[in-house]
C-alpha cells in the first residue's frame, strides 16, 4: 500500500468536573470506518498553528467548548487510514473545560456527550479513544 500523505491532527481529551471524558460522534459518510463513531474533538492542524492551539480550537468549532490544556506534551499515537491511504499522527491533549459550557455541535458531529470511563468500548469508539483516557488520567 502506498501513503498518499501524511497528516497531523491535534486533539483534546476533555474532563469535566465529574472526571468524564467528552466524545464526538463522528458524521462522515464518505469514511465508513470513522462514521458514527465516537471519537476525541479534533481534527488536523493548520498551516501557522500550533497543535495545542489546533485542539482548543477544534474543541470549541467541533462541540463548542473552551478548554485549557492541562499538557503542553501531548498523548501520540499514529495510525494508518486504510481507506484513504493516509497516515495521521495523533496528537491528543489532555484538558479540563474551563467552565461547564453546553455542548454545541457542528456539521462534523452527529452528536456529542459526556461519558464514563466504563462506557468507552472498543466497536463504537475510534482507535485509541481508552488509551488515550487510560494516559491523559495518569496526567490530569
Amino acid at each position: 500500500m502506498k501513503i498518499n500523505r501524511q497528516i497531523i491532527a491535534a486533539l483534546a481529551i476533555i474532563f469535566n468536573d465529574k472526571n468524564e471524558i467528552l466524545f464526538a460522534q463522528r458524521n462522515d459518510p464518505t469514511n465508513p470506518n470513522f462514521h458514527e463513531k465516537w471519537g476525541l474533538p479534533g481534527g488536523m492542524v493548520e498551516i501557522g498553528e500550533s497543535p495545542d492551539f489546533s485542539a482548543a480550537r477544534e474543541a470549541k468549532e467541533e462541540v463548542g467548548i473552551d478548554i485549557e490544556i492541562i499538557s503542553k506534551y501531548p498523548i501520540i499515537r499514529t495510525m494508518i487510514d486504510i481507506d484513504r491511504n493516509n497516515q495521521v499522527i495523533l496528537l491528543a491533549y489532555p484538558s479540563r473545560t474551563k467552565e461547564e459550557n453546553s455542548i454545541k455541535i457542528n456539521y462534523e458531529s452527529k452528536d456529542a456527550r459526556w461519558f464514563k470511563y466504563e462506557d468507552i468500548d472498543d466497536e463504537t469508539f475510534l482507535p485509541f479513544a481508552r488509551e488515550f483516557v487510560d494516559e491523559a488520567k495518569k496526567i490530569i
